[in-house]
């Protein structure tokens, strides 16, 4: 089992992102243009080259197009300290049995598949009055199917109702059917 803390760099990155890009639309460009003080005081206009404009006008693009994917980090729905892991499961049945893997039970906790079955007849998670509300990964093999396949589910737990999850564990299962 791998753990791993995840990195809170979005925020980092985007500050800096910010600052460089104040930095490189410099005080000339961003700032008040100088005016005459007295009792009618006017804008004096700026002089500023066109290939300097683009130039800053590109950084400005950039910037904020690089702003909008580090934004992504934050809608993820995952805390920035959550503790992620990856267990490897490997599973021997027969084409005509049916596998169940019990994740979570909270109401604040949750289990999803992240990656499919390809040959089944039932891949899927169910929480019901069966399962005792439990979240069970269920999985039957394609009748007749003899071989391998691969699933993945993420659990997400430690949350409490109202921030996100401090911990999401991905559970890989490796299916051996045989007849």
């Amino acid at each position: 089992m791998a753990s791993a803390q995840v990195p809170a760099i979005c925020k980092n990155v985007q500050r800096r992102l910010a600052i460089g890009a104040a930095a490189y639309l410099s005080a000339d460009f961003l700032a008040e243009p100088p005016s005459v003080s007295g009792a009618r005081a006017k804008r004096l206009p700026m002089k500023i080259s066109l290939s300097d404009a683009v130039q800053k006008a590109t950084a400005l693009v950039v910037f904020l197009f690089l702003s909008l994917q580090f934004q992504s980090c934050k809608d993820q729905g995952v805390s920035q300290t959550a503790l992620v892991s990856l267990n490897h499961t490997d599973v021997s049945l027969k084409n005509t049995d049916t596998f169940r893997y019990p994740t979570v039970g909270g109401d604040e906790e949750g289990a999803r598949i992240t990656v499919q079955a390809k040959h089944y007849n039932v891949s899927e998670m169910r929480r019901n009055a069966e399962t005792n509300w439990v979240a069970v990964y269920m999985y039957q093999p394609t009748t007749g199917y003899i071989g391998t396949d691969y699933a993945e589910i993420e659990i997400r737990t430690g949350s409490d109702g109202a921030s996100s999850p401090t911990s999401i564990r991905t559970v890989a299962f490796r299916f051996v059917i045989t007849n």
